[in-house]
């Protein structure tokens, strides 16, 4: 049997909307191992309920799919959150549990999209990852209904139990998700690519890869993420720039700010720019222009600081809030208004 997310060491957290009832967990732990023993004439099901796992990772997967096919679940496996949410939508799987950083679509996305379907939105999910374990992370679940999640590693009987809590449980997963989720997403998604490229030193091959692979997380948001370095000169962006900015990724690496955004474009966000230079974290709104289409953004530039305070850059995320500022063009400020967060 596979090893890897699941072990005996003592489990780590469980949280996020958990079903208000507590069941009897030995009692789930009972029925899981009465649905793999065939034999079991007390709650063989007719049809068996139906698992669909997502992760990346082929060891993790493999671990969970022989897990789960032995605790008498039908298992259904995807790679990837585009290959899961197809088959989420063909299978209508009784639940889904899934890894969170995963290349293209992770897992917040994946739920926020299962919960926009009508087909899939009453499916209860997991999400099962090593990667968020933060208070942010739990919060942005707390706001996913009919969602937990559980932190790798943790013991194969923690996760049945999970599994038969949120089969029964009685919270609906169909609760509209909060307006402001995608936003509260892509600023996890910052802090993370932050926290990789503050632990791997000056901008090199390898950051670069790290930082591509977490940003890919971000493709299927509308958001642009790139990474500057102190005298200005971009050392990493996403695909978005090639829909907001119309260039390659091979022409922006090693550019200056200015260049690539824009002399008029730059002048807008140089205060910013430059606040962001001096060690702050600044949050703000504007209407910005990139080849002549006006967005209505909000941008972080999260700064990336030496352990004694030297500051190397700063990574940028671009959000488009042109649609919801439409809705509501009270909320709209001038160009130049700002909002720094320190």
């Amino acid at each position: 049997m596979p090893t890897n997310p699941v072990s005996n060491a003592p489990p780590e957290a469980l949280t996020g909307s958990e079903p208000q009832h507590p069941i009897d967990e030995s009692a789930a732990v009972r029925t899981a191992e009465c649905e793999s023993n065939p034999g079991s004439s007390e709650s063989q099901p007719e049809v068996r309920t139906t698992i669909l796992v997502v992760d990346d990772r082929l060891p993790d997967r493999e671990y969970l799919v022989t897990l789960l096919e032995h605790a008498g679940y039908r298992v259904l496996e995807a790679a990837d959150g585009v290959d899961a949410l197809a088959k989420a939508r063909e299978e209508q799987p009784d639940l889904v549990i899934t890894d969170v950083l995963m290349q293209g679509m992770d897992g917040f996305e994946l739920v926020r999209q299962i919960r926009e379907h009508g087909e899939t939105r009453d499916i209860p999910v997991i999400l099962f990852t090593a990667a968020y374990d933060e208070e942010a992370a739990r919060d942005l679940v707390a706001l996913c209904p009919g969602t937990v999640i559980l932190v790798k590693p943790t013991e194969s009987q923690r996760v049945l139990r999970t599994i038969a809590q949120l089969l029964r449980g009685s919270e609906s997963a169909a609760r509209q998700m909060p307006e402001d989720f995608q936003r509260r997403h892509l600023s996890l998604l910052a802090n993370k690519l932050y926290d990789s490229l503050e632990t791997r030193g000056p901008v090199s091959t390898e950051l670069r890869t790290t930082g591509e692979r977490l940003a890919s997380v971000a493709e299927a948001v509308p958001a642009l993420m790139f990474f500057v370095d102190a005298k200005q000169r971009c050392q990493f962006v996403n695909e978005t720039c090639r829909d907001w900015l119309g260039m390659h990724l091979e022409e922006v690496y090693g550019k200056t700010l200015a260049e690539v955004l824009g002399e008029k474009a730059y002048e807008r966000v140089r205060p910013n720019v430059i606040r962001a230079l001096s060690g702050q974290r600044v949050v703000f709104e504007m209407l910005q222009t990139y080849r002549d289409i006006s967005r209505y953004i909000r941008a972080t530039y999260v700064p990336d600081c030496e352990p004694a305070g030297e500051v190397r850059g700063f990574l940028s995320l671009e959000e488009d809030l042109t649609d919801h500022a439409v809705r509501n063009t009270a909320r709209v400020e001038p160009a130049t208004a700002l909002t720094p967060s320190l």
